[in-house]
């Protein structure tokens, strides 16, 4: 086979987007969508091997030099052609690896594939793996995710044997069972229901995942495909297939969320983790051993934290003064409390603080990030000091990170973003704070937070 390739223009036209709002239907028009039929184009030699074994497949597949030359999709025959009729899986044992083989091959591999070809749907995939720390994130997730505009829209369980699958079913509905938080949202709506499946052994079954009131339910979206089957596999790609469209016409709605529900978070290095989770956010750093030195507590191996309540990442001040107002009132409130126990902060910056769910969300505001904090008074003159937001104003004369250390980065890291009129009272109270005069419980009386 040669010539160019037209995958590109063969998949634009065959798998154009569902309406945005199909996955607010009911599961009785989402299992229409995915059996609907899709010509899959295959080599000639393939093709007529196929059909001579079955004649149905006449109206299914279809010969690459059979198409118009301008849709000629030469390596979507090849991919059709290596996860329908390519080597499988042979399982020597009982593990989920050898069910999580067969669904990468179908599922994640296929929607890899469209992606390459249609990459304007932003869609992202990940696949659960076990934390070095433990199995503590990895209970709590999927095994198969896949976020469209930070929205969890498909996830997947797998078990080893078909035995398992009423436990991959069940998984459904108790490992991330929502889109999103609904707190986070910028809006209080509906959320869609979520598409997934449920693997084990060689047994594939697509269904919807849907919460009212609290409880999670999944109903089916297709029957049961055996994978170990050709007829199997070509229903499996082709449910595939329309849920890339399903997605595609989700991602036409513009909806998004600030953070991925689920999704691992990697510092660089690959040593800190952060997962958001329903109702908290598990953090994890590996060998803190090493870190501990910036702290004034000692912690061997790993530092995993599981924070409360989940709020939404601060990235930069707001813009409306009396808004940003409350939104330092808050960091005084957390520090206040710090300092009242002998402890600072040592990072006060935007990006460790974040906003709670309320109607108001710049109402209630919490300081996040406490691998840097340490009881106060400490000589933070040396190394491994300073950190890098440190000012040559932040330690004392003598080298000590006070509590009024801690007020002088709100005035620095927290204020000076700020657009504050000379003269005003916000710049009254950064000048105090750089001046070390109130303290944070102090700081919170003053009369900028009034107005």
């Amino acid at each position: 086979m040669s010539g160019a390739d037209f995958t590109a223009a063969f998949l634009r036209e065959k798998l154009t987007p569902f309406g945005s709002k199909c996955l607010w239907g009911p599961s009785s028009d989402l299992k229409r969508y995915l059996a609907e039929r899709i010509c899959l184009p295959m080599p000639d030699a393939d093709v007529q091997r196929l059909c001579q074994q079955d004649g149905e497949l006449v109206d299914i597949l279809v010969p690459i030099t059979k198409l118009p030359e301008a849709l000629r999709a030469t390596e979507l025959s090849y991919h059709v052609r290596q996860v329908l009729t390519g080597a499988q899986v042979q399982q020597t044992g009982q593990a989920e690896m050898y069910t999580a083989f067969r669904t990468y091959n179908l599922v994640e591999g296929t929607l890899a594939f469209i992606k390459l070809y249609l990459d304007a749907v932003p869609l992202v995939m990940d696949r659960n793996v076990a934390n070095p720390s433990g199995a503590t994130a990895k209970k709590l997730r999927p095994d198969f995710l896949c976020w469209v505009n930070n929205v969890l829209l498909f996830k997947g369980e797998e078990k080893a044997t078909a035995a398992q699958m009423s436990e991959a079913v069940a998984e459904l509905t108790s490992n991330l069972s929502t889109v999103w938080l609904d707190d986070l949202m910028p809006t209080h709506m509906q959320a869609p229901c979520m598409l997934a499946y449920a693997a084990a052994g060689t047994e594939l079954q697509f269904f919807s995942v849907r919460k009212q009131a609290g409880v999670a339910t999944a109903e089916p979206i297709s029957s049961a495909m055996d994978l170990s089957t050709f007829r199997g596999r070509l229903r499996a790609f082709t449910a595939t297939c329309n849920i890339w469209r399903l997605l595609a016409g989700f991602a036409e709605t513009d909806l998004r969320t600030s953070t991925c529900l689920g999704q691992v978070l990697k510092s660089v290095g690959g040593k800190c983790t952060v997962t958001l989770l329903p109702g908290f956010v598990y953090k994890c750093i590996q060998g803190f051993q090493e870190h501990s030195r910036y702290t004034s507590f000692e912690l061997l191996g790993t530092y995993e934290v599981y924070l409360a309540p989940v709020g939404e990442p601060c990235l930069g001040p707001p813009a409306n003064e009396a808004v940003a107002a409350r939104a330092v009132h808050g960091v005084l409130c957390v520090l206040a409390a710090l300092h009242s126990e002998g402890f600072v902060h040592r990072d006060v910056r935007w990006q460790n603080v974040i906003r709670l769910p309320t109607d108001d969300r710049w109402l209630l505001i919490m300081l996040i990030d406490l691998e840097n904090a340490g009881k106060a008074d400490c000589d933070c003159s040396e190394d491994p000091f300073p950190l890098a937001c440190w000012s040559r104003r932040t330690l004392e004369a003598d080298g000590r990170y006070t509590a009024a250390s801690d007020l002088r980065m709100v005035a620095e890291q927290l204020l000076d973003q700020l657009c504050l009129p000379p003269g005003g009272k916000g710049s009254a109270l950064r000048q105090q704070l750089l001046e070390g005069a109130p303290s944070a419980a102090e700081a919170l009386e003053h009369p900028w937070f009034c107005t």
